[in-house]
C-alpha cells in the first residue's frame, strides 16, 4: 500500500491544498474522500460526482500517480517555496512561474569543502520548480488539444446534421413534385347521352270564380248650405258742380231720400221678439244637425280608408252644426 493510501480526510485535504487544488477542498470533505477512496476514482467520478473541470480532473489524476510512484515527496527536510499552477488548475490562460533570485549571504565565506557535492546535500530548489512548471505546461497543453479534440468532434456533428437536414429538404422537394403527378386522377368515359323526353303538360281544371258578397258601404256626402242671398244696394256717389246744374232737377229726389233715413224711430217690440226666436232656431238647428253629422260621420270615417271614426265624427259634428244653424236661422 502506497502513502497516499494510507491518508484520512484531513490528510486528503491537506495533499489538495498542497498541490494546488484548494478550491476543491470542501467537496472533499463533504464527500468524506479518504486515500483509498482518492486512489481508486476515475475522471467520470471526479467531473460527475465532484464537479470538477476534465482539466482540473486530469491534473488531480497525474498528480496521484506522479504519488504512487513517489515522484513527488510529501514531506522534505528542507524548505522550499511550492509553486502552485493556478493556470493549469483552473484552465484559464498561463502565466510563468516566477523568477528565482537566491539572496546572497555577505557573512558567508566558501570554502573548498562547501563546494565540493554531496550526496545528501538537497537538490536545487530552481530545478524543482522548473519540472513542476514544465510538467503543468505539458497538461495544460494536453487539455488544450483534449478541448479542440472536442470542438472539432462537435463541430463534425454539426455538419453530419446539416448534411441530413438537406438531404430531408430535398426528399421532400421531390415527394412534393411527385404528389401532383399522382393526385391527377384518371380519364373517366362520360355515360352515353339519353335524351329525356319533355315533360307532359297535365291540365287541371280551374274553378269557377266563387261570388264573394260585400256588403256596399254607404258614402255620406255633406251637403253643402244654402248660400244666403242679400239684396243689392246702391251707394251714392257726389257729382261734380257742372253737371248739378245741368241735372238739378233729377238729383233733388236723390238728396231728399238720402236725408229721408237721417230721422230715428222708436223700437219695434215685435222685431225683438222676432229676433230671439230666430235665435233659438239658430242654437236649435246648430244642436240637431251637430249630433246628426256627428253620427253620419263617425260611421263614414269607420267606412272610409285613411280615416278612423273620431275624425269622422269631428268633422261630421261640425258640418251638421253649420248646416242646422242655417236651417235654423231661414226658418220665421
Amino acid at each position: 500500500m502506497t502513502q497516499i493510501e494510507k491518508f484520512n480526510i484531513s490528510e486528503v485535504s491537506s495533499w489538495l491544498i498542497q498541490n494546488g487544488f484548494g478550491s476543491h477542498v470542501d467537496v472533499f470533505r463533504s464527500c468524506e474522500v479518504d486515500g483509498a477512496f482518492l486512489v481508486e476514482m476515475t475522471p467520470e467520478d471526479l467531473i460527475d460526482d465532484l464537479a470538477l473541470t476534465p482539466m482540473d480532473a486530469t491534473n488531480l489524476l497525474n498528480a496521484i500517480q506522479r504519488e504512487k510512484a513517489g515522484c513527488v515527496p510529501t514531506a522534505t527536510a528542507y524548505a522550499v517555496n511550492a509553486y502552485v499552477p493556478s493556470a493549469a488548475a483552473t484552465g484559464s490562460s498561463y502565466s510563468p512561474a516566477p523568477s528565482y533570485s537566491p539572496t546572497p549571504n555577505r557573512s558567508y565565506s566558501p570554502s573548498p569543502a562547501a563546494n565540493t557535492p554531496s550526496s545528501f546535500s538537497p537538490p536545487d530548489p530552481r530545478i524543482q520548480m522548473l519540472e513542476t512548471e514544465n510538467y503543468s505546461l505539458k497538461q495544460h497543453n494536453a487539455a488544450l488539444e483534449a478541448d479542440n479534440m472536442r470542438l472539432q468532434g462537435e463541430l463534425q456533428n454539426l455538419k453530419t446534421m446539416y448534411d441530413q437536414l438537406v438531404q430531408q429538404q430535398q426528399q421532400q422537394q421531390q415527394q412534393q413534385a411527385i404528389v401532383p403527378a399522382q393526385a391527377q386522377p384518371a380519364y373517366v368515359q362520360p355515360p352515353a347521352y339519353t335524351p329525356t323526353p319533355p315533360p307532359q303538360p297535365t291540365y287541371t281544371p280551374t274553378p269557377p270564380p266563387q261570388p264573394t258578397y260585400a256588403p256596399a258601404q254607404p258614402t255620406y256626402t255633406p251637403t253643402p248650405p244654402p248660400q244666403q242671398t242679400y239684396p243689392t244696394q246702391t251707394y251714392y256717389q257726389p257729382v261734380p258742380q257742372q253737371q248739378q246744374v245741368d241735372y238739378s232737377q233729377q238729383q233733388a229726389p236723390q238728396q231728399a231720400y238720402a236725408t229721408q233715413p237721417a230721422t230715428t224711430t222708436a223700437a219695434d217690440p215685435s222685431k225683438s221678439d222676432g229676433m230671439k226666436k230666430t235665435g233659438f232656431n239658430v242654437v236649435k238647428g246648430a244642436g240637431v244637425g251637430a249630433l246628426g253629422g256627428a253620427t253620419m260621420g263617425a260611421i263614414a270615417g269607420a267606412i272610409l280608408p285613411n280615416m278612423d271614426a273620431g275624425d269622422g265624427a269631428k268633422a261630421g259634428a261640425a258640418m251638421g252644426a253649420l248646416g242646422g244653424g242655417v236651417s235654423g236661422f231661414m226658418k220665421k
